[in-house]
């Protein structure tokens, strides 16, 4: 796996933004955030100040603060942070600034996230650390799913769902076929409702590394994923908060 060489289904201003990091300006009818944190530096570009995660970083601030504590419990430093449903990056830039990890491996098909995410890596200064061959891919249980189109949401580009279409645009694969073999270290999922297609899709993955997952699950897939989980090996380490619709979990293994 070649994580400096982008696929070439990106946007074109992604491509761009990737072949000038080192003269770069934040896309167009967007505004850059700065804050510190631990006496660290941190950049967030924001295009929409109604949008559920950017109307935190406008303020300088990262959205779901008390889910990334947890994961800093158990991230180890220096390790390899997998982040399905990367959106515009406030996981990755966390892992990345704050918690040492050596890589990210981000997995975002929406190019009006995507675009961001790019941004924040490069203002931040991690975009040497960013796998970029995984972007721009939906992620299914099936290496040879069919294209899927995007289904957006009213402010929140987070919870942009993949539906079937006749006419779908975005390449579909399995977590495992992208990795290739390469090692994750935590793997975080939040991919609005398609959790277990996506976990199935990173099992030999998950069997190889034993990484802690983190991940936000839809209450009508909770018993199936608990299913899923004891057939790994896997069980609840915390349960996150719970919300109208989903909850947050920690799995890890138990042995």
């Amino acid at each position: 796996m070649d994580m400096t060489r982008p696929p070439a289904h990106l946007s074109a201003t992604a491509l761009a933004m990737i072949a000038s990091p080192d003269i770069f300006t934040n896309p167009r009818r967007t505004q850059v955030t700065r804050s510190v944190y631990d006496g660290v530096p941190i950049f967030f570009t924001v295009a929409d100040r109604k949008d559920r995660i950017q109307a935190r970083h406008v303020k300088g601030r990262f959205y779901e603060p008390e889910e990334l504590k947890l994961i800093a419990q158990y991230f180890p430093r220096g390790g390899v942070f997998c982040d399905a449903g990367a959106n515009i990056g406030n996981h990755s830039i966390y892992a990345l600034k704050l918690l040492g990890a050596s890589v990210s491996i981000p997995f975002e098909p929406n190019p009006a996230a995507y675009e961001l995410f790019l941004s924040n890596m490069i203002l931040n200064g991690v975009l040497d650390r960013v796998n970029l061959s995984t972007l721009g891919y939906g992620l299914s249980d099936r290496s040879d799913a069919p294209s899927m189109s995007l289904e957006a949401r009213e402010k929140n580009l987070g919870a942009t769902r993949l539906v079937a279409s006749d006419e779908g645009q975005i390449s579909m694969a399995s977590g495992d076929a992208l990795l290739d073999g390469a090692r994750i270290d935590f793997l975080k999922v939040d991919v609005e409702g398609m959790e277990l297609e996506v976990l199935r899709g990173f099992e030999q993955s998950i069997a190889a590394s034993r990484p802690p997952i983190f991940l936000e699950v839809d209450h009508k897939n909770s018993d199936a994923l608990m299913a899923w989980a004891a057939g790994q090996g896997y069980g609840v380490l915390v349960e996150g908060r719970s919300f109208k619709m989903n909850r947050n979990v920690l799995l890890g293994p138990l042995a």
